[in-house]
């Protein structure tokens, strides 16, 4: 339900529009009542209010005096204006205010009812992009940590030498663009294991590096995992400092992290002497001077594992629909021509080879439970055309769906006898 505040100085006319229009068919509950607008902005000081449907001219505050309450506080209500009068002047006033309708009395019960069923799509239509981005910053804040230790890992391995490209691969991983032009640096941390600890698993690596990551108003700290498995920190700061100095500071900055992560997992962290740089662009030009060993082929970073293996759950979840390399990039907040690269070095097929023979896998199992129809299957697996999905079928499994079918259930009559 949407929530509707009524305003008008005639008694007769508030309680008609309470009474006789179904609000709650129509998805409004009516939260309060006024015979003037000073009662109103009173109300919604401290009430959030949906739509107001208000006359304009009232003894102390209008209807357009609340509407430009409502639009100098840049309050998410609507508002809907009665009058008595055709004036020109109220219906401009109005329109610069976002009034969404300006409606003259009397008002035919029909024209009510076209209007706030108007305004309640309008609302569910909000509400719901209100809630997908929300989910959509909510999911952004779980994979930032990805997409900045997947973009410090190649900065670190001389792979961003672009400018262009290690922009805007900044601005996928969530990093300002302010850090770009700070003194940047690199340091390795060396983890010395204390008798009886044995290597440190995943999770004892996640847990160190969101201990130690920092996000100050005059310097910033990300840990990450490089190649080799290496617990690396890149630390931005305004001020420039040599490498020892660099090393000094950031110990004694971080000594009681350090302290209780050496604690919790029986450890010792020694920080090696970092390599700073003036900023990004000069850290990316000799990054391979410092960057630890390189991958051999078969080792595949673990942050572009987890990037792949969540586009991979996307389209498992949605293959059954129209669904392309643009959606599932962006459910990962990665560029599709960088996306589609990265998931092929993981899987070994690229993104539509990979759906087609997912849908494919699914095609198979609803046909062995005999209970669909073929243009039901191909339907229901995400082909817009049966004969195409046929086709398809076909080049990849070596026979139709019909025959298919056929040999399954030619297939299960003789295990059953």
């Amino acid at each position: 339900m949407y929530s509707l505040l009524i305003m008008d100085d005639e008694l007769f006319i508030r309680q008609g529009i309470m009474d006789y229009v179904p609000w709650s068919e129509l998805g409004f509950e009516v939260v309060a009542s006024f015979q003037d607008g000073s009662e109103g902005t009173e109300y919604l000081e401290r009430h959030p209010v949906d739509v107001i449907i208000s006359d304009i001219c009232m003894t102390e505050v209008s209807g357009l005096a609340v509407a430009e309450y409502v639009y100098n506080r840049a309050l998410p209500t609507k508002v809907v204006l009665l009058s008595g009068y055709k004036e020109f002047e109220y219906a401009k006033q109005a329109i610069a205010m976002n009034v969404e309708h300006y409606l003259l009395k009397p008002i035919a019960y029909e024209e009510i009812m076209r209007i706030f069923t108007g305004l309640r799509n309008e609302l569910d239509k909000e509400r719901s992009e209100k809630k997908a981005a929300q989910e959509k910053e909510r999911r952004l804040q779980q994979i930032l940590p990805l997409l900045q230790e997947h973009f410090f890992s190649d900065l670190l391995a001389g792979e961003l030498v672009d400018t262009r490209e290690r922009h805007s691969r900044m601005d996928q991983a969530g990093l300002r663009t302010s850090l770009a032009s700070r003194t940047c640096c690199c340091a390795w941390m060396e983890l010395v294991h204390r008798s009886g600890t044995g290597p440190l698993g995943r999770d004892a690596y996640e847990a160190i590096k969101a201990t130690l990551r920092v996000e100050h108003s005059t310097y910033d700290v990300f840990p990450f995992t490089g190649r080799g498995r290496r617990l690396g920190l890149l630390v931005f700061t305004h001020e420039w400092r040599s490498s020892q100095e660099m090393r000094s500071w950031l110990e004694a900055e971080l000594i009681e992290k350090l302290e209780k992560l050496q604690g919790r997992f029986g450890i010792e962290l020694r920080m090696l002497t970092p390599e700073c740089y003036a900023n990004v662009d000069q850290m990316a030009a000799n990054s391979i001077v410092f960057n630890p060993a390189p991958l051999d082929g078969h080792e595949v970073e673990e942050s572009i594992l987890k990037l792949v293996e969540m586009g991979k759950s996307y389209i498992l979840q949605h293959f059954n629909r129209d669904l392309s390399l643009n959606e599932v990039a962006d459910h990962v907040f990665l560029n599709p021509s960088y996306f589609s690269r990265m998931f092929k070095n993981v899987t070994g097929i690229n993104f539509s080879e990979f759906l087609t023979q997912t849908r494919l896998d699914k095609a198979m199992a609803l046909i062995r439970e005999g209970n669909y129809k073929i243009y039901e299957v191909s339907e229901q697996v995400g082909f817009s055309s049966s004969k195409y999905f046929s086709t398809i079928f076909r080049q990849k499994i070596g026979c139709t769906p019909k025959e298919y079918d056929r040999l399954m259930k030619f297939k299960s009559k003789v295990e059953h006898q």
